[in-house]
């Protein structure tokens, strides 16, 4: 039987991307003192998913065409434990502009982080 994919949605990856635009820019009409380096990268939590320990890990789909991936789980935590896997998306400032950089899952089982990948664009 196939791995369990899952997905992300659309809409908690579009509005991470909406929220990265707003980085930087002054709040309610007062510049922000400390204005973030030209080329510096930062994140934002697009969503967390409930998902279930698969025979291969946790398996989930990845945004920006990036594909499926499985990531792995460490021994000792049981086939069909319930975990979270969560989805952040990591940004690079350019000139002014915010590009998506890549993104990072990062799986928690009891409230604990039992594995964390990131994947570059």
């Amino acid at each position: 039987m196939p791995e369990e994919v899952y997905r992300f949605s659309e809409g908690a990856i579009e509005a991470a991307t909406g929220r990265a635009a707003e980085f930087g820019q002054e709040f309610d009409g007062r510049s922000l003192q400390g204005k973030p380096a030209q080329d510096s990268t930062f994140s934002i939590r697009a969503e967390c998913l409930d998902v279930k320990v698969g025979k291969k890990g946790v398996c989930v789909g990845l945004p920006f065409g990036l594909g499926d991936v499985c990531i792995p789980i460490p021994v000792g935590i049981d086939l069909g434990t319930a975990a979270k896997a969560c989805l952040d998306i990591y940004y690079k400032t350019v000139f002014g502009i915010k590009l998506p950089a890549g993104v990072e899952v990062t799986i928690y089982v009891a409230g604990q982080q039992v594995a964390k990948v990131r994947f570059g664009l």
